[in-house]
């Protein structure tokens, strides 16, 4: 998801697609896009790390931290959006099911079966 969410923004920031394909003068603002896309690759590498470190050492950490920054940090942007009034209802919803995709392993990751496996 977070991978697939970096190459759209790569290639919508450098054809010049969309808002992001509109930021031709302003480098605070192409620097943020490039930053952004990075710091999601990296969140991907983290997880994918922590999938098959999961797998291999049933070790859930690299996996539900990543996943609890995404949580945690969606979680008080959507609330300042929410707030500010300066949000539509569609991006509210938008957030708010991002959220729920971070945090759904998190929760599964913590019933009584899995932590079973985890500690088998």
């Amino acid at each position: 998801m977070t991978a697939g969410l970096a190459v759209w923004l790569a290639v919508a920031y450098f054809n010049g697609v969309g808002t992001l394909g509109e930021l031709d003068g302003d480098r605070l603002a192409q620097k943020g896009v490039l930053r952004l896309v990075l710091a999601l690759l990296v969140v991907s590498g983290f997880l994918v790390a922590g999938a098959a470190r999961l797998v291999r050492r049933r070790d859930a950490r690299f996996v539900v931290v990543p996943l609890l920054v995404v949580v945690a940090v969606g979680a008080v942007g959507e609330i300042a959006d929410a707030l500010s009034g300066d949000a539509s209802g569609r991006s509210l919803l938008i957030g708010l099911g991002i959220l729920v995709a971070a945090a759904t392993p998190v929760v599964l990751l913590r019933t009584r079966r899995a932590r079973s496996w985890l500690a088998g």
